[in-house]
């Protein structure tokens, strides 16, 4: 059963900048609780080529991956758990849409009680019925992206006999078959997220016991350079984009001082990894930055979770300018506890976020999935 609720959606035609200007096409925006009376959360989303969205996240208490196909409106088009099970769990973290409109979706399953991680992939046609899946054993999937021309790259860790984890990647076939894999040569990372950079190859953000990590790698894998971002205060990376001026941005969290909250923290560099600025935002309590995109006038906007502002802990949304100014601030939710995962762009010039709700849906938890204009605005 799927229960979609409080979603308020409103066609507006965006303002003009002049007499002479012709009107722009209609924005759509919602926002929508998604989910059964189990438990779900979204750990990606993406625009599809049908103009709708394509979601994958967990299902619990017996967790599964889950995955939910939604028209451009954010109304549910097909729903679909896969693996888990009483004695195994299954995690989603990673969905992209294939070449010819099949989405390969990514996710980690382990036997109750075991560290016997192993990653699994999983093609589903537009219609979310299985095609072909394949398992890799011994490792867990950290990312996922569709790569230039045809086939994905894949951020793994890679487990010993001794259950001692190493990050690798991936470079894998629109058929599931492994065409290379490469060890990430650094010191100790927890690596969380790789995306595509613009000359084709890759770019991977991560954490050390020193700070920030980021990793670039050619179209082949092989190291061209790292950085580590030295802070003396604790602060962490979750996602990472690369930007049209040929850097990149990262997305995390910082701690500035004892005793005070987590605030969203970034970092843009220049396209050799150099510093080229970093920002702070939050207050005394918890905010962080959880994923990044590029909005089409060069600014960045961010989603994650605020308990300084707002009615609680909300989901939000922040615009800065490329050179990281703020310029405006947008919270989400209900009552209780909403999170912001994941955010895209959209064709529209408007940005789609996928994350969780506590305040709205069928059950404890549910897929929280926002629309929103070019001003992060949600209309009645």
């Amino acid at each position: 059963m799927r229960i979609l609720l409080t979603s308020a959606l409103l066609l507006i035609l965006v303002a003009c900048e002049d007499d002479n200007s012709k009107p722009s096409e209609p924005v759509i925006t919602f926002e929508k609780a998604i989910g059964t009376a189990e438990s779900e959360y979204a750990s990606e989303v993406h625009q599809t080529s049908d103009g709708g969205y394509i979601i994958v996240g967990t299902q619990g208490p017996i967790f599964k991956i889950y995955v939910v196909k939604t028209d451009k409106y954010g109304n549910v088009e097909w729903e679909k758990t896969l693996a888990g099970g009483p004695n195994y769990s299954a995690y989603g973290a990673s969905i992209q849409e294939t070449s010819y409109g099949d989405y390969m979706v990514a996710g980690t399953t382990n036997i109750s009680s075991s560290t016997e991680y192993e990653t699994l992939l999983v093609i589903l046609d537009n219609q979310g019925e299985e095609k072909k899946s394949q398992i890799f054993a011994k490792t867990s999937i950290t990312s996922l992206r569709r790569i230039q021309g045809d086939g994905f790259i894949a951020l793994c860790y890679v487990y010993d006999t001794s259950g001692t984890s190493s990050p690798f990647l991936f470079r894998l076939t629109s058929e599931l078959d492994t065409v290379w894999t490469r060890p990430l040569t650094a010191p100790p990372v927890t690596n969380r997220a790789i995306e595509l950079a613009t000359d084709f190859g890759y770019v991977i953000t991560g954490n050390t016991v020193a700070g920030i990590h980021l990793t670039k790698v050619d179209s082949n894998g092989n190291n061209q350079w790292a950085k580590t971002y030295n802070s003396s205060l604790s602060d962490e990376s979750f996602a990472v984009i690369p930007s049209l001026d040929g850097g990149y941005v990262i997305a995390g969290g910082l701690y500035p001082v004892e005793n005070v909250g987590e605030q969203l923290f970034t970092i843009k560099t220049t396209s050799s990894g150099d510093t080229f600025w970093t920002r702070t935002f939050g207050g005394d309590l918890f905010d962080r930055a959880r994923s990044v995109a590029e909005a089409t006038d060069g600014g960045y906007v961010f989603t994650g979770q605020t308990e300084s502002f707002g009615n609680g802990r909300q989901a939000w949304l922040l615009k800065l300018d490329s050179n990281g100014k703020l310029v405006w601030s947008r919270y989400y939710g209900g009552p209780q506890q909403e999170n912001g995962y994941n955010i895209e762009a959209t064709s529209d010039g408007g940005f789609i976020i996928a994350g969780s709700t506590f305040s709205f849906g069928a059950g404890q938890e549910d897929v929280y999935l926002i629309k929103t204009d070019s001003l992060g605005l949600v209309y009645p």
